[in-house]
């Protein structure tokens, strides 16, 4: 399967004021090269200074932040250091 075709799927497929969040390293790269945002939507990202594993305090923040808001969308990859 192909990420980056995952991505532009669900582009068309994410809720209405969706919250989209990612780490950093490959997902990052996905998200932000393929990901297509719509008026009213909104993406945390980490922009490669995060750790891995800043998307799950990015979605907390999210959620706590606009309540209202769908509940965040989250990505992540293996780390190049794990495989």
């Amino acid at each position: 399967m192909n990420p980056r075709s995952v991505v532009a799927e669900l582009s068309d497929r994410l809720p209405d004021r969706a919250v989209v969040v990612t780490d950093s390293g490959t997902s990052l790269d996905w998200w932000t090269r393929h990901l297509r945002l719509r008026p009213g939507m909104r993406s945390l990202l980490s922009g490669h200074l995060g750790l891995p594993g800043a998307a799950v305090p990015h979605a907390v923040a999210a959620r706590f932040a606009a309540p209202d808001r769908p509940p965040p969308w989250s990505a992540t990859a293996p780390s190049r250091a794990a495989a």
